[in-house]
C-alpha cells in the first residue's frame, strides 16, 4: 500500500529542496525490535561485520513484513539498512561499503539512526539533538549529493534517512 498524501506527481523529476527539507512518516513496517541495551554487537570490532550482524538480527522479521514505499510512485522495492551501534567515524565506512548496491537494488532505502533519545548525561556516548548518527547520516548523504527524505516516527521523533535508489519514480 502506498500512502498517497506522500507521492510527488508524476511530473516531478526531483524533489526540491524544500520537499527535501519536509519530514516524511517511517512506516510502522521499518520499525525493529529494540536493540539499543544490547551489549552483543559490541562484540564486532570491524563496523562491517558489527553492521552486518545488527542487520542480521532484523532479518527474520523483516522477512514477514511488506514495507510500503513512502514516495516512489507504483510501489518498489523497500530496503532497511541499521546503522545502531555504528560511531561518526565508522557509519560513513558502512554506508560507503553498503549503499551503492542498495541504491542500485532498491526503489527505497531506510537508513535508520535512532533518534539518540535513550542516551544518557553520563556516558561516553555524545548527545546532540535529533542524535549523533542521525546528524552523521544526513550529513553523509547531502555530501554525496543524493535526493533524501528526513524520517520520522509516529511520535514525532526523528529516526531514520529516507534515501531513493538510481531507478526511482
Amino acid at each position: 500500500t502506498v500512502r498517497s498524501s506522500n507521492i510527488l506527481t508524476s511530473s516531478s523529476t526531483a524533489l526540491s529542496s524544500k520537499t527535501k527539507q519536509k519530514p516524511i512518516l517511517m512506516p510502522t513496517e521499518i520499525w525493529l525490535t529494540d536493540t539499543s541495551n544490547s551489549d552483543y554487537f559490541n562484540l564486532y570490532p570491524d563496523p562491517i561485520e558489527r553492521f552486518q550482524a545488527v542487520n542480521k538480527h532484523h532479518e527474520s522479521i523483516l522477512a514477514t513484513r511488506i514495507i510500503p514505499t513512502s514516495v516512489s510512485q507504483g510501489g518498489g522495492k523497500v530496503k532497511v539498512l541499521d546503522v545502531h551501534f555504528q560511531s561518526s567515524k565508522t557509519a560513513p565506512i558502512v554506508l560507503n561499503h553498503f549503499l551503492p548496491s542498495a541504491r542500485r537494488t532498491y526503489d527505497e532505502i531506510w537508513i535508520i539512526t535512532g533518534s539518540g533519545h535513550h542516551v544518557g548525561t553520563n556516558t561516553h556516548q555524545k548527545k546532540e539533538e535529533r542524535g549523533v548518527l542521525f546528524n552523521v547520516v544526513q550529513k553523509y548523504v547531502e555530501n554525496e549529493g543524493l535526493e533524501f527524505r528526513i524520517g520520522k516516527d509516529g511520535q514525532g521523533k526523528w529516526g531514520a534517512i529516507l534515501v531513493f535508489g538510481y531507478h526511482k519514480y
